[in-house]
């Protein structure tokens, strides 16, 4: 049974682990072998303690077997200059790659969208690594629609490309 709950400190080196993981696996065609190499789960750890400790976004875990098998991170408000003050972003997303295809990442994203929603967000973006066609596919599904927006991510060389979604009350 998959459990949902809010990140806490003690999180960190587990969400550290599923987000070296998720990258050595989904991202091996589509970053450079230098950068996946140079992840460090020990980094992430300390990376992931500050940002959970910091309280700007919001981080969910999801927890199977008492382990965390997954996780998303939000802000209520997007980061974007074109976002308008009802615009939340979902920062990241990932699953233990033990763990894709058992509707892990789709019940973080619904957790996610219900309670941005329930701060005030009308609308919610999210971007996705140009060429990555599961993460693509999985916003499709969950009825994210590309916008045209692109930003540079840097350790790929490749773009992101913006997808959001309005949501209902």
């Amino acid at each position: 049974m998959t459990t949902i709950r809010d990140a806490a400190a003690h999180d960190a080196r587990g969400i550290a682990q599923v987000h070296v993981r998720a990258w050595h696996k989904g991202y091996v065609d589509l970053m450079p072998k230098e950068v996946l190499d140079g992840l460090s789960v020990d980094n992430r750890e300390r990376a992931w303690r500050e940002l959970i400790d910091g309280g700007e976004s919001r981080t969910l875990v999801a927890e199977v077997d008492s382990a965390v098998a997954g996780f998303a991170t939000f802000l209520r408000a997007s980061r974007d200059d074109d976002a308008g003050p009802a615009m939340g972003e979902v920062v990241a997303l990932y699953v233990d790659p033990a763990n894709w295809r058992h509707g892990i990442g789709a019940a973080l994203l619904r957790t996610a969208l219900r309670d941005l929603a329930y701060d005030g967000a009308e609308e919610v973006s999210v971007y996705v690594l140009e060429g990555n066609a599961p993460a693509i596919a999985f916003y499709e599904r969950a009825r994210f629609e590309a916008d045209g927006a692109r930003a540079p991510h840097e350790p790929s060389g490749r773009d992101q490309l913006r997808y959001r979604i309005r949501l209902t009350r």
